[in-house]
């Protein structure tokens, strides 16, 4: 295996990078790009299914590897490339362990965060998978995907069966708050409010209590699905302040309801990529002034 490669990318694709501050916010894309990758072949042993796995999906969100040339960089609905939803994932698990917060099988969450979607989004096939990386990967990534095909797996009336599936496994379980914490860090400036509010009850009707049914199911990670809560508490109130100063609610986040991200975790990361300082960030970008926070700041540790 190569050890530490520089993955070398040509970000500026037209008509997006003449800006001064989208060329800064590029180089900072392509640095926690890079930082992955490097920190995943710095442990080729220990990271082997996970290397393989940021290929197989660099290769099939239309990243270029080792381009001279300038492309055209397929992006989200928010102007980022498409890839950082993969990166920042991993990104998140690997703050994680280096703060030795329990991953029962980090190789295994690393390859699932960068799988998860491909079966979903791309043509990539569940065999492919399995054929690339191995059989649990394979079989993991299909658990996280809500279509196959263009044609949807699960009605409204029976997604409850998504998430029992996805919380019996310690790594999907886990792989899903860290997904559903990433959308939710980019959901202002790049989704509308209706929308926003409508992730936001999904996330309290499913996701949050799926990490509070998984920590009972996986107690050796109980410490880190209350982390992910947390944080995903976080990124609600902040949310829902946003929503509300900006009128789309009518009632403000009472002070009680109002939580902070664990202590220093994810701080490695630039605000542009952090889960809560993001939201924060792009609230005030949006609003021309910050969040009004409540008085006082309250802890979620009793939700588990």
């Amino acid at each position: 295996m190569e050890q530490n490669p520089e993955i070398k990318y040509t970000f500026l694709d037209a008509g997006r990078g003449k800006n001064a501050d989208c060329v800064a916010f590029l180089q900072e894309c392509h640095d926690l790009t890079n930082g992955v990758w490097k920190a995943l072949n710095s442990q080729p042993i220990k990271f082997s299914a996970a290397i393989e796995a940021f290929r197989l999906s660099i290769e099939h969100h239309h990243y270029t590897i080792d381009s001279d040339e300038g492309f055209q960089l397929q992006r989200r609905r928010d102007g980022w490339p498409a890839f950082l939803h993969q990166v920042c994932q991993a990104a998140f698990t690997l703050d994680l362990l280096n703060r030795n917060l329990p991953v029962l099988e980090p190789d295994a969450l690393l390859s699932t965060n960068f799988c998860h979607d491909l079966i979903e989004d791309t043509a990539i096939t569940k065999k492919t998978i399995q054929e690339r990386i191995n059989r649990k990967t394979a079989h993991r990534a299909r658990l996280m995907a809500k279509k196959e095909n263009g044609v949807k797996l699960y009605s409204d009336e029976n997604i409850c069966d998504y998430y029992d599936l996805i919380e019996n496994d310690p790594v999907t379980s886990l792989a899903k708050g860290l997904d559903r914490m990433q959308n939710m860090s980019t959901m202002i400036g790049g989704m509308k409010p209706d929308k926003m509010i409508a992730y936001i009850n999904e996330t309290e009707t499913y996701i949050l209590p799926m990490l509070k049914r998984a920590a009972k199911l996986f107690p050796e990670q109980k410490e880190t699905y209350e982390a992910l809560g947390q944080t995903i508490e976080a990124q609600i109130c902040r949310t829902n302040q946003f929503l509300y100063q900006t009128g789309y609610k009518k009632q403000p986040v009472p002070p009680w309801r109002w939580v902070d991200a664990p202590n220093d975790l994810f701080d490695t990361l630039d605000e542009n990529f952090h889960p809560v300082k993001l939201i924060e960030k792009r609230a005030a970008e949006t609003m021309g002034l910050p969040l009004k926070s409540p008085t006082f700041s309250a802890s979620l540790r009793h939700i588990f």
